[in-house]
């Protein structure tokens, strides 16, 4: 059985994903950027390799429905044609690259990504000079998990090169349709009814989202921090993600977690 012939209802994670963003589309729209300063890739080459990189994983074809007042639902679907975008910015200075860089980010964000037609991502790809050149690929967070980036990144890479060279692409093992789906039945069907009454319960005296600051407080009272980790705690985190099968952002999240926890004065266990 595969989604092409069932939709199955969203995770928790992303139904909460999917309602944050659906008034504001540029909530959890990742833009991996791929600064690339000895290559101008083929745009062409680009759009075939991606479209071979939809074919090899079916994640890349999901489709999130909205379904009205009853729970949205997904399934992979056939994708259309991948697509390439394309900016010429080679004549433009390197500061005013900068500049435009960020507006076009922001701009890019601001459209967010639609999630009920596959492939549910967009392709941008930027010239900046005679041997080099931006890659931006968006996508919602809400079809890929962090540990998914990284891999598909580089199976396209690796498709393009391949196509460049006029040569198959390595057989890569197939990713069945049904792995998504069991994990999704599997979750619909727990119990969360000791877990609701215990959030509940103990998140009864916050303030909502707002809790640790006043929603009117003056611009200058934010400030923006920087640290930069040592290679020994790196690989500590690293140790501990890989421990405890979880991604390095779970981990910097559970620790943000226990800081505000402290913060507020909160007896809340992360487990």
């Amino acid at each position: 059985m595969s989604f092409q012939t069932q939709a199955v209802p969203l995770t928790p994670v992303q139904e909460a994903m999917v309602a944050a963003s659906s008034k504001r589309p540029w909530l959890y729209l990742e833009q991996i950027v791929c600064h690339l300063d000895h290559e101008c890739l083929s745009p062409g080459i680009l759009a075939a390799a991606f479209q071979k990189l939809v074919e090899q994983s079916p994640i890349p074809r999901l489709e999130i429905q909205s379904n009205g007042a009853a729970r949205s639902t997904q399934r992979i679907a056939v994708s259309h044609d991948v697509a390439v975008e394309t900016l010429d910015w080679a004549h433009v200075s390197p500061n005013e690259i900068r500049q435009q860089f960020r507006a076009f980010l922001k701009a890019d964000r601001a459209k967010g990504c639609p999630l009920d037609a596959a492939p549910s991502f967009r392709l941008t790809l930027i010239r900046t000079g005679p041997t080099s050149s931006i890659l931006v690929w968006s996508f919602p967070h809400a079809l890929l998990d962090g540990r998914s980036f990284a891999p598909l990144l580089a199976q396209a890479f690796i498709n393009y090169e391949a196509i460049e060279a006029g040569r198959p692409s390595p057989v890569t093992p197939e990713v069945a349709d049904s792995i998504f789906l069991q994990h999704c039945t599997a979750v619909e069907a727990l119990n969360y009814t000791s877990g609701e009454t215990y959030f509940a319960q103990t998140l009864e005296s916050w303030e909502g989202d707002t809790g640790l600051i006043a929603p009117r407080q003056e611009p200058s009272r934010k400030e923006t921090l920087t640290q930069q980790l040592s290679m020994r705690e790196t690989k500590a985190l690293v140790s501990l993600a890989n421990a405890t099968d979880v991604t390095l952002s779970t981990v910097v999240s559970a620790a943000w977690g226990s800081l505000t926890r402290c913060g507020v004065g909160q007896q809340l266990h992360y487990i």
